[in-house]
């Protein structure tokens, strides 16, 4: 009995653990099947991408500098405050939408609390995930303070704030050489476009962006993890040869000359370095819808217009290097009116000017005597004297350094458009067009010895303040004409200056040469409409000083439509004159400099507060009784009591406006946006005036204005 109950029992059990075991085996089949069910056939809502992606790095945009390394155009990180409204607890957002509406407003100062509570509480009552708190942009200062606001301090996650990182491009210099440094913008398809400098090296400027891996923490925030990770690189800085003393003093000029008629519509003036073809400055106005000038079209390449008298100089070179006339040669200019095919040729001359030799023709730009010159001499090789302007290479494409260059036309023999009366009027600068720029290449040229070279305005590219490439200047032309030539239309631009139509602009101190320019331009397709309107453009191109030329210069202005005339003698050769004087005045090659060994020691020298390392550089220059010791990793600035030049370091307070007195306009545009602070700027040279002042508490947004003018000598 008692051997059957322990079979029964085993029996028993044994079948317990055949069930366990079918339990566990059913649960394995269960967990497998569901493994690789969900390993290779489901869905998984948890992607890779949930926790890890690639993030773009953006390089940093190089800088634009003037050829002494001033900034032109520059970029400035801003920020727009963007905020997911769906982020937020009710509780939370109930709480505190009022104190962070009263933040934004004291922020942005645009709108009252109640306004910005009204717009916070709509986005989050339509569950907006992304909405612009306001379009203004903010500095980083700004965007700091921002992050303490209610709300806004719970960050991305918690509170839905997730700022926008923007660039904005900066020209200190406000709208200086505006269109020749130019812009990039991008339009509805986001596809760039742009103009000037900042267009024709934008690959260079913007640089490569980078890629970096970045990971979901437990915090959610996004951290930079393990993974790919390839370093943006930065653009490269692009010095031009502009000088920015000249491009204002030209602009200075052609602004006080087009406020003297409502009737001219624009203007540019180009400045030259005779021995390179280095621009110093290009300077374009056109008139906008409200009267006033701004740089807002190139007129200095992409104008092509009929030359005018300007061209007579070409004229000049072409009858004198084929050996057909000289400055003695005898023309008749008779009463002022010349009958030649269907055309009436005329002087602006009352009476004409009679008996005339080719010196005088050239000084009084009389259009008959240049028209009689080439239709004696020409007649029968029209081709020669076409030929010879081509040699001259004055209207080939230079390839210049921004784009916009217009294409010039200047016609030949068998050509539809050319007829009986094309040769006469090129001569005296008609039925072709040219730039400005081409004609000014030319002038160069004879100022420069005759060798043309090519105009260009990219200098170098910089890393770190070190060239990696340099752009040198490049020659066009050996030689436009012989040494003979070339001396005898010397003079004769000399004597335009001296006894003819430039006469005007004669200056005891220093010689220049050049000449008048008035041609009537195409409008519609005619030169004058059957109202009997008209439109012009003066102009005058030259050098100085005639001695030992150093600069290049042209000035044309438009007119609109007129009845009146424009001459080049009355309103273009005095800006030319102007941007001369500044020149020749601010500028040391003409005036005599002091040998080393023959300065006094300087008790009272005036040297820039800055950076020591700098300041250092400036302090060894000069001769001095006593040389203060300076840090040179700090700002310093300068003062001279009874003992002498004396240095001490300037410490940053934070929250309050720096001291930038005394400081050149880079160290003081450095310095103070460093602190959030935008900086408007009148005036050149050192800051003599800030406002508000230093020590000024920075709540907010602050704007400081800096007033700069001249150091004293």
């Amino acid at each position: 009995m008692k051997n059957n109950n322990s079979t029964s029992d085993i029996a028993q059990l044994s079948k317990r653990f055949r069930w366990v075991y079918y339990a566990a085996f059913s649960c394995a089949v269960v967990l497998l099947i569901s493994i690789i069910r969900v390993q290779f056939f489901s869905e998984d809502p948890a992607k890779y991408e949930d926790f890890f992606k690639q993030e773009i790095i953006t390089p940093s945009r190089g800088k634009i500098l003037s050829h002494d390394g001033r900034t032109l155009a520059m970029s400035i990180p801003y920020y727009l405050l963007t905020w997911d409204s769906t982020r937020i607890t009710d509780s939370l957002f109930n709480a505190d939408v009022d104190s962070l509406a009263l933040c934004l407003s004291q922020l942005y100062q645009d709108k009252r609390p109640s306004e910005y509570k009204k717009y916070l509480v709509k986005a989050r009552k339509n569950k907006k995930q992304f909405i612009y708190i306001n379009r203004k942009k903010v500095t980083y200062r700004e965007l700091e303070l921002a992050r303490t606001f209610p709300i806004f301090r719970l960050g991305r996650f918690a509170g839905g704030f997730n700022p926008e990182d923007v660039t904005q491009r900066k020209t200190p210099y406000d709208r200086l050489a505006y269109r020749t440094v130019g812009y990039i913008r991008k339009n509805e398809h986001n596809a760039e476009y742009g103009v000037g400098l900042e267009s024709s090296f934008n690959q260079k400027l913007k640089g490569e962006p980078g890629i970096r891996t970045i990971a979901l923490d437990l915090n959610n925030e996004w951290i930079e993890a393990n993974g790919t990770f390839h370093p943006a690189k930065d653009g490269f800085d692009l010095r031009t040869t502009l000088d920015i003393d000249i491009q204002e003093a030209a602009e200075i000029a052609l602004r006080e000359q087009l406020a003297q008629s409502d009737l001219l519509e624009g203007a540019t003036a180009i400045v030259m370095d005779v021995k390179t073809g280095a621009i110093r400055a290009m300077a374009n106005m056109k008139k906008d819808k409200n009267g006033k000038f701004d740089e807002s079209y190139n007129y200095a390449i992409a104008e092509a217009n009929d030359p005018g008298s300007t061209f007579k100089l070409v004229t000049l070179v072409s009858l004198m290097e084929d050996g057909l006339i000289t400055l003695d040669t005898p023309v008749d200019a008779g009463n002022g009116k010349w009958q030649y095919s269907t055309k009436v040729f005329e002087d602006s001359h009352a009476g004409g000017y009679g008996q005339l030799t080719a010196l005088t023709a050239f000084e009084k730009s009389s259009n008959i005597a240049f028209a009689k010159l080439v239709t004696q001499y020409y007649k029968d090789n029209e081709e020669q004297f076409i030929s010879r302007i081509h040699s001259m290479k004055i209207g080939e494409k230079y390839g210049f350094d921004i784009e916009g260059e217009a294409t010039s036309r200047i016609p030949s023999p068998g050509e539809s458009s050319w007829s009986a009366l094309s040769m006469p009027m090129i001569s005296m600068g008609y039925s072709l067009t040219i730039t400005p720029l081409h004609t000014l290449t030319f002038y160069n040229a004879i100022a420069n010895g005759g060798k043309m070279m090519k105009p260009y305005l990219a200098d170098a590219l910089l890393k770190d303040g070190v060239v990696v490439e340099a752009y040198k200047p490049q020659q066009l032309l050996g030689s436009v004409c012989s040494k003979k030539t070339l001396r005898n239309v010397q003079i004769a631009m000399e004597g335009v200056v001296k006894n003819g139509t430039g006469k005007n602009i004669q200056d005891p101190r220093y010689g220049i040469a050049g000449k008048t320019g008035t041609a009537q331009i195409l409008f519609n397709g005619v030169y004058k409409d059957a109202q009997g309107y008209r439109k012009h453009q003066a102009s005058f191109a030259g050098y100085f000083p005639t001695e030992d030329p150093k600069y290049s210069c042209i000035v044309v202005l438009y007119s609109t439509r007129t009845r009146g005339n424009f001459y080049g003698a009355q309103w273009a050769a005095p800006v030319f004159k102007k941007i001369a004087d500044f020149i020749y005045n601010t500028h040391p090659e003409w005036h005599p400099i002091l040998k080393a060994g023959s300065q006094q020691p300087s008790d009272d020298p005036n040297i820039a507060n800055g950076l020591g390392e700098e300041s250092l550089t400036a302090m060894n220059q000069v001769p001095l009784h006593k040389r203060p010791a300076i840090s040179v990793n700090n700002w310093v600035e300068f003062k001279t009591d009874s003992t002498g030049l004396g240095a001490k370091n300037v410490k940053l307070t934070e929250g309050t406006v720096a001291n930038v007195l005394n400081m050149g306009l880079k160290d003081a545009i450095y310095r103070l946006e460093n602190q959030g602070c935008r900086v408007v700027v009148q005036g050149q040279g050192r800051v003599i005036r800030q406002d508000p002042p230093a020590g000024t508490p920075i709540n907010g947004p602050t704007t400081i204005t800096l007033t700069l003018a001249p150091q004293k000598k």
